[in-house]
């Protein structure tokens, strides 16, 4: 009896060339859909813009993307693809933003500050100029600072001219923005207060709004206007190579007016940091130093803290024991661990009276809590605790 043939690899090789043939066209007709799909969804996100202007709704929706996000990855059949689904639509979700942000930008916005003059091209400065540079290409851009942060400005394209000299650095500029350290911010202000002019309008970065709003109110700008500013990015890095690595589109930028602050430069100054991406948030300088002492400078102090607690007489082996034993909690804390000394010796000075009634109530929760565990009556505590807790990830994600 007669063994059937083996196929030989010839016929196997066609039937493999076949079947390829058969998939790459199907994939082509799936391709031909979902461009055709996709072009349909991002026109209507162009349509979006105008629909949220007119319902005072901020282009970032985070709470109906997670729910468009929730539904699309349950189609995946394997957690592997349902993580793919996720990662390309939040792909998408930033294509979608990006054409509602530059459907959003007004022609007249572009006209408002044709000329920026930013002190300080530091982590701050350098992310604002990079943002101005990609959104509003055509408005010129003074730097001043030290002569080698000027070169790499220049060499990156941030800046158009670098000037050491504060006068010729205010001319022709209609917004000035003080973007050095908290200290050296109310510094530069006396500095400039006596050349400035009707016309100007100057804002700052400053972590805490308080003293430089104050010194704004008793200083002479000589007709210029001035608005508090604040916006919430950062880095633990400092200086312009950092700036390159920070994505600030989409943050929030707190806009904090002072007492002799004119309405029409704060609702242009909103308008030109919305048309940058940015969420515009108008708050008060009181409102704005006891919100942030809670929810900022608490956050980085506790942080080192912490970090002091674990590292103090200890070894260096030992030291790298703990960081062997380290939770994920931990290392979201290290990186504030990594900031500028300087930088937060400024802040805490300036900010000090909130810092402290935040430290305070800080220290009441955590007597709470050791008096709890005293008495064995944790297990309530800890439920009453958590259930409070978490209704802040729920609002941060809104």
């Amino acid at each position: 009896m007669r063994r059937p043939k083996a196929p030989s690899s010839n016929s196997s090789n066609l039937r493999a060339q076949s079947r390829l043939g058969e998939i790459r066209t199907r994939i082509d007709e799936l391709d031909s859909q979902i461009a055709s799909m996709l072009n349909e969804r991002l026109q209507l996100a162009g349509e979006l813009t105008e629909v949220k202007a007119q319902l005072g709704m901020a282009i970032k929706d985070r709470s109906r993307e997670e729910q468009v996000l929730d539904r699309v990855s349950k189609i995946g059949e394997t957690e592997q693809m349902r993580n793919a689904i996720r990662n390309t639509y939040e792909r998408l979700f930033e294509l979608s933003r990006q054409i509602q942000q530059e459907n959003a930008i007004d022609p007249q916005v572009t006209t408002y500050f044709p000329q920026v003059t930013i002190f300080g091209v530091g982590l701050i400065g350098g992310a604002l100029a990079r943002l101005i540079k990609r959104r509003l290409p055509e408005t010129k851009i003074i730097g001043v600072d030290k002569e080698e942060v000027l070169a790499e400005a220049l060499e990156q394209g941030l800046i158009d001219k670098g000037i050491a000299d504060q006068k010729a650095a205010l001319q022709r500029s209609s917004l000035i923005i003080l973007a050095a350290s908290p200290a050296q911010n109310i510094e530069i202000l006396k500095e400039i207060a006596p050349m400035l002019s009707k016309g100007k309008l100057v804002i700052d970065v400053t972590s805490s709004k308080g003293k430089i709003g104050q010194l704004a109110e008793e200083l002479n700008l000589k007709g210029a206007d001035f608005i508090g500013g604040h916006p919430l990015f950062g880095s633990e890095r400092s200086g312009l190579k950092a700036a390159l690595d920070l994505t600030v589109e989409g943050s929030t930028f707190c806009v904090v007016p002072g007492q002799k602050s004119s309405e029409i430069s704060v609702r242009r100054l909103s308008r030109w940091l919305t048309t940058l991406s940015f969420h515009v948030e108008v708050v008060g300088a009181l409102e704005h130093d006891a919100v942030l002492a809670r929810t900022s400078h608490l956050i980085q102090l506790v942080a080192v803290l912490i970090g002091s607690q674990i590292s103090k007489d200890i070894s260096d082996a030992d030291l790298l024991k703990f960081a062997r034993l380290s939770g994920p909690g931990l290392r979201q804390f290290s990186r504030l661990m990594k900031s500028p000394p300087p930088l937060w010796q400024e802040i805490v000075e300036q900010n000090k009276t909130d810092i402290v009634a935040a430290l305070t109530e800080l220290e009441k929760g955590i007597d709470d809590l050791l008096s709890s565990l005293k008495k064995d009556e944790s297990c309530e505590y800890l439920e009453q605790l958590f259930g409070t807790a978490s209704r802040l990830p729920a609002a941060l994600n809104s």
